[in-house]
């Protein structure tokens, strides 16, 4: 599969550099090749798709290489625990009519 150095990058802010990160991930876990621009080629064996089949799952195993803490992305969820925000309706009204 293709990935984007530049969002693994955002997503783990230990890589030092594209050639490094693809270094660690042939020595560790899958093999990897360089693309040209911003994209990578790793070849993900069919028992870690599910854990890897995406940007998030490949930069949580850089993470676990580098030794450093991988964090999602900010969102507008709320907190665990906090219910979400119910959606407002506009209120529509009813027209009576006589027949």
């Amino acid at each position: 599969m293709k990935f984007s150095y530049t969002l693994l990058k955002k997503l783990v802010h230990e890589i030092k550099s594209k050639k490094d990160a693809i270094e660690k991930l042939n020595l560790h876990a899958f093999e990897a090749e360089n693309l040209d621009g911003d994209s990578m080629e790793i070849k993900i064996p069919a028992n870690r798709f599910s854990s890897c089949g995406g940007h998030f799952g490949i930069a949580l195993e850089l993470s676990a290489l580098y030794g450093g803490k991988f964090q999602f992305p900010i969102s507008n969820f709320p907190a665990r625990g906090e219910a979400l925000p119910r959606r407002q309706f506009p209120k529509r009204g009813l027209k009576k009519f006589d027949i």
